[in-house]
């Protein structure tokens, strides 16, 4: 046997090799193109933020606010929203309601009407807020959960007996 019969029986693997040369390059030039793209989008971002300080920092100037009042926002990353209602959302069951079919994508019909569903006086009960996330999460129908609703049993306010 010569070396060039064994030459040939390699021309298989020099196939597969030339192959496995080619998607390393495919993927040595997708992930250089992504870093930049994702260096790029960082920076942008970085920008932004800086100059949306920036603006912050002249509004806060603008309103009379001191410097301390002004380093204690920028601090804390976020101006407090007023609470106006007295309590926060993630105390109001409806609020919280609200929230969960919205995230979910129901229509403000159907808001309306599954809040109704979930009142027990003039209040909507604590308990059905587990009870709308499950089913709004399942993709329940609208009537499907005002039907759940209204088919629970009357009872107090939560923690009644």
């Amino acid at each position: 046997m010569s070396i060039l019969a064994n030459a040939e029986d390699l021309v298989p693997f020099a196939g597969m090799a030339l192959g496995l040369a080619f998607f390393f390059l495919i993927y040595f030039c997708f992930k250089v193109t992504s870093d930049n793209r994702r260096r790029t989008r960082i920076a942008e971002l970085q920008a932004q933020a800086a100059e949306n300080e920036a603006r912050l920092k002249s509004l806060m100037i603008q309103r009379g606010m001191s410097a301390d009042e002004i380093e204690r926002v920028l601090k804390t990353g976020a101006v407090p929203a007023p609470d106006f209602r007295g309590s926060s959302d993630e105390d109001d069951p409806e609020a919280r309601i609200v929230k969960i079919l919205a995230e979910n994508g129901y229509a403000g019909d159907d808001v309306e009407r599954i809040l109704k569903a979930a009142r027990v006086g003039d209040r909507v009960d604590p308990r059905s807020v587990r009870l709308v996330e499950t089913l709004a999460e399942n993709w329940s129908k609208a009537s499907d959960i005002e039907r759940v609703l209204r088919s629970r049993p009357a009872q107090g306010p939560a923690g009644a007996t």
